[in-house]
């Protein structure tokens, strides 16, 4: 449950020069989070910690950090890379050391120079302290096809983030950041390959249910998916965790929705479960779209979850509940019929892939990293399955889980370095469709239906609904100041934009939508047949976005 911004001096001499700085950095963050959370300083003079939202359960001081979870007794030894889901500091007399684990589950971001090397899970802080803002435009494309960043972007040209399974060393002697690739580490014992799918069954389980979890301030997220519900008979259950299940008003009466499975199960099994009406009292626009900038730093364009204006993420830090489970995972994904629905599926589209007729050279001039093309000798599904873990876990689901971690840390069991390795090795028929957990799931919990996604879900029908007159809004306030042309924009098309946005009548959207009950392997076959086009008003938020951030940023850096 915190964030951290840590600047690391070469000396203490050097630490005293950089005092306004250092006051300058603080005063902004007690401004940004001091009314909505707990911060805490931890420094020695030399070594200087920032902490937002802290608790008495973390388990950091001055040297050593651990944000998220382990079982490791060891963590914060040199050469010890645990198992768990985390991102780990240590900090030796002559060498820096940090830790991420094999998704990128909480990313870290840094910079250096020769008298100060920054660690952050936050980048306005880091921008803030060094005094410039060297704007990544090259982001601009991804922002606008993907509703990411896209991988290996921050803001800031000059801000680097710390890839998945690392071990990163850094030291005043020789300037030279080292990364060594973690995820040659071996966590998994060869028996658990041997034998009868019910031994793998029972391996990720008695993996699971080593975990160390208090459950007076530990809540399960309960939704109406095959990984929600695999965690609940194998973790909530069996510790009692209290659940919690969120919807919308009219998702709370769909006989499909995550709402009705939880409820079926609270029925079957007796749990203390809670539901939340994610939608019933919806704020300002404007302010929700603020506080989504705060909390997330415009990595994401997933507004939905915060229609509340992250009040249910307020009330739990309120209760005194430190952590959630969450069921991100490697254990497979939804076969695809092509390389292009691969990428869309795992919110991996390019500019090229979608039909946008304008905008930004910049934006068009984007390339998909090496790492990230599909290989000649990959099938889809092997493409697929390693484009979860490459890019869908460290740059969209990292993206997520960071919006909620001023209040609470996000535990996701099935990250952990060992499962996700296991998942690694094996067979591809265990993974296509998730088929493994799925079995698991039937013959522990039968009779109980998964939940199908509805409309009021849906981002798009969330930007019409909630959202339009805002972000129309916002284009036209930033138009008339010219701030589009001064990022590479076309104004002209932006207009076209706008226009087409003021013309179009938000649909009333239909009770009866056939892809509600469609199952998703023949949704997916259809899919492939289908253009890519996005929606104006999701490009239009997405321009908003990169726009109010950018001034956002722009504000912080002049008036210094």
């Amino acid at each position: 449950m915190a964030k951290i911004f840590s600047i690391v001096f070469k000396s203490f001499d050097i630490a005293i020069r950089y005092n306004k700085r250092i006051q300058k950095t603080y005063s902004w963050l007690e401004s940004e989070f001091g009314k909505e959370t707990k911060l805490k300083t931890i420094n020695n003079g030399e070594i200087f910690h920032f902490l937002v939202g802290y608790n008495e359960d973390l388990n950091i001081d001055v040297n050593k950090g651990l944000l998220g979870f382990t079982n490791s007794e060891d963590w914060y030894k040199k050469n010890i890379y645990p198992d768990g889901n985390y991102f780990i500091y240590k900090l030796f007399k002559e060498e820096i050391e940090l830790n991420s684990d094999f998704t990128g589950s909480r990313n870290i971001w840094y910079y250096f120079t020769y008298d100060y090397f920054i660690f952050s899970s936050i980048q306005i802080p880091i921008i803030i302290f060094k005094e410039s803002f060297k704007l990544n435009s090259h982001m601009f494309g991804w922002m606008l096809s993907s509703g990411s960043l896209g991988p290996e972007n921050s803001w800031d040209n000059e801000i680097k983030i710390l890839p998945r399974a690392s071990i990163l060393r850094f030291n005043f002697k020789d300037y030279i950041v080292r990364i060594q690739d973690a995820s040659d580490f071996d966590f998994i014992d060869s028996y658990f390959f041997k034998g009868s799918k019910n031994i793998l069954n029972g391996s990720i389980e008695k993996n699971i249910e080593s975990l160390k979890i208090s459950k007076e301030r530990t809540l399960h997220l309960l939704s109406g998916g095959i990984e929600s519900r695999f965690l609940f008979h194998s973790l909530a259950l069996k510790k009692n965790l209290p659940c919690l299940t969120w919807t919308t008003k009219e998702g709370k009466n769909s006989i499909n929705s995550d709402y009705a499975v939880s409820k079926t199960l609270k029925e079957s099994f007796g749990i203390t479960h809670f539901d939340y009406i994610i939608d019933d009292q919806i704020q300002d626009p404007g302010m929700i779209f603020d506080n989504f900038l705060k909390f997330g730093e415009g990595r994401i364009d997933h507004i939905f979850s915060y229609l509340d204006n992250f009040r249910l993420w307020r009330e739990l830090a309120e209760k005194n509940i430190t952590s959630v489970i969450r069921g991100d995972h490697n254990f497979g994904r939804y076969k695809t019929y092509s390389e292009k629905q691969s990428k869309k599926s795992l919110g991996c589209l390019m500019y090229s892939d979608i039909r946008v007729d304008f905008f930004n050279e910049i934006a068009k001039s984007q390339n998909l990293p090496l790492f990230l093309n599909k290989k000649l000798s990959e099938n889809l599904d092997e493409y697929s399955a390693r484009l979860g873990l490459d890019f869908r876990l460290p740059y969209v689901n990292s993206s997520l889980n960071d919006l909620k971690l001023t209040f609470v840390e996000i535990n996701n069991p099935l990250l952990n370095n060992s499962l996700v390795q296991f998942s690694k090795k094996l067979d591809p028929k265990y993974l296509l469709n998730k088929s493994l957990l799925k079995s698991i799931n039937d013959i522990k919990i039968k009779g109980v239906p998964y939940a199908k996604s509805h409309y009021t879900e849906n981002n798009d029908y969330v930007f019409e609904k909630y959202f339009k007159e805002f972000i129309v809004g916002r284009i036209e306030y930033n138009l008339d100041l010219g701030y589009f042309p001064k990022l590479g924009f076309d104004e002209f098309e932006i207009n076209k934009l706008r226009n087409r946005l003021i013309k179009v009548r938000s649909k009333k959207k239909s009770h009866f939508n056939l892809k509600e009950i469609l199952p998703k392997s023949i949704k997916k076959f259809l899919n492939q047949f289908k253009s890519e086009n996005v929606s104006d008003i999701r490009i239009a938020f997405r321009l908003v976005l990169i726009i109010e951030m950018v001034n956002k940023i722009n504000k912080l850096t002049q008036n210094q």
